[in-house]
């Protein structure tokens, strides 16, 4: 297993030897920056011990679709919100620096990341508020960006992006309410938000989806009643409601979901019976 010092350089002969552009940097316990040349289709830096910021790319050699740097193992890296130029990757198609151990906040320069159709940033150590040039990310399928030191309030802008499938912003320290226009993303099928605090939100956001397959709403001050309209989404299989303020009665479309195999209401005050028969699937509540 090699070590190296200084910075990584990657060359077409590297690229011969990865397979599937995953392997062969992987495990080389490599230390220095990662520069940014736009050689690879797809770079995986993972399980190095990799410090500094992302270097300035090379405007000469092609374009990214993919740059991955995955890995729990990263040393303490320099502000991510100094490496601006990782904006100038404007054909990158997907971003992910998940599991590592960056400081300070997002770069403006990702508002140029227009072509984005996924970016992952889930446990990476990025703090301060979601930058406002992020408004232009109109392409984006999935945003990955739990378990981080996010704060200020969720943005509208997020209810503009009608391409999500997948919204993943819970373990952050977001400042109520949740946008309501968020009832514009019908295609979403998995919505996870939680830990929000300093304002009460409603469901009222959710009337128009029909497409969720996941819905975690945990501990994000939401003072309403569970909408019968939840249960419009026929494929719901995970539903977490708890750690709110919910009041009332449970709607019993919920327990005739066939497909829902776990339900967490806990910590509220509702109401009322729970009905004697609940869909067969269910196994938790």
């Amino acid at each position: 297993m090699g070590r190296f010092a200084g910075d990584v350089e990657i060359t077409m002969a590297t690229r011969r030897r990865v397979v599937s552009g995953e392997r062969a940097m992987r495990t080389e316990k490599l230390a220095g920056t990662a520069p940014a040349h736009r050689t690879a289709l797809r770079r995986n830096l993972g399980r190095n011990l990799l410090a500094g910021s992302i270097s300035s790319p090379n405007r000469q050699s092609e374009s990214h679709a993919i740059l991955v740097i995955p890995s729990r193992a990263l040393m303490p890296m320099h502000s991510l919100g100094a490496s601006d130029e990782i904006g100038d990757l404007t054909e990158l198609l997907e971003l992910s620096f998940t599991e590592n151990n960056f400081s300070g906040s997002l770069p403006r320069t990702f508002g140029n990341l227009t072509k984005l159709r996924k970016l992952d940033f889930s446990s990476s150590g990025i703090s301060g508020p979601i930058p406002s040039s992020c408004a232009n990310l109109a392409e984006l399928n999935i945003l990955l960006a739990s378990d981080n030191n996010l704060n200020g309030s969720i943005p509208d802008f997020i209810g503009n992006w009608l391409k999500l499938t997948e919204l993943r912003l819970q373990g952050n320290s977001f400042a109520g309410p949740i946008p309501l226009n968020f009832s514009k993303l019908i295609s979403l099928k998995e919505l996870r938000v939680s830990e929000i605090s300093g304002g009460f939100s409603t469901l009222e956001f959710l009337k128009d989806m029909g497409n969720l397959t996941t819905l975690v709403l945990r501990n994000n001050q939401i003072s309403d009643t569970i909408p019968p309209y939840i249960s419009n989404n026929k494929n719901l299989e995970h539903l977490d409601l708890s750690f709110n303020y919910l009041h009332g009665s449970i709607p019993d479309s919920i327990f005739t979901l066939g497909s829902l195999s776990y339900l967490s209401l806990g910590s509220n005050n509702l109401s009322g019976a729970l009905p004697s028969k609940k869909g067969i699937s269910l196994v938790y509540m």
